[in-house]
């Protein structure tokens, strides 16, 4: 068993919230230790809770709220994520955005390559001329 750690930030030392308080949706599992308050923060007679969690606790809560985190923008983007036809779908619609891209680069660099040969060609066809007109 991994050994616990405090996660909480030492005394006079806050996160900044810029003005958001809670802004994670997932419950946090309640203390389970005997050890709530942390003495030394105690200030005026507050008391301020210590949530005590393992490892394994914490990857727990950050899997959860990161695959809670995609699904919803997933599903903001319009991909209902518990269909797997529609990831798929998605899959493919990226898969198609990606030929596209690379057509358009492939036309693109086949098109520069015959302006400058015709450029190349014409200006060699004016040296000529100049030449044998001479």
């Amino acid at each position: 068993m991994l050994p616990r750690r405090v996660l909480v930030p030492a005394e006079g030392i806050e996160p900044p919230t810029f003005g958001l308080q809670n802004p994670c949706a997932v419950p946090l599992p309640v203390a389970r230790s005997a050890h709530l308050a942390n003495p030394r923060a105690q200030r005026g007679g507050t008391k301020k809770a210590v949530l005590e969690l393992t490892e394994a606790e914490v990857e727990q809560i950050a899997s959860r709220a990161a695959k809670e985190a995609v699904n919803d923008l997933l599903l903001k983007m319009g991909v209902d994520v518990s269909k797997p036809d529609a990831l798929i779908e998605m899959q493919a619609d990226f898969a198609h955005t990606r030929k596209w891209r690379k057509s358009v680069e492939t036309v693109q660099r086949q098109g520069l390559l015959t302006a400058v040969g015709v450029l190349v060609t014409g200006g060699l066809g004016a040296l000529y001329m100049a030449f044998k007109a001479h």
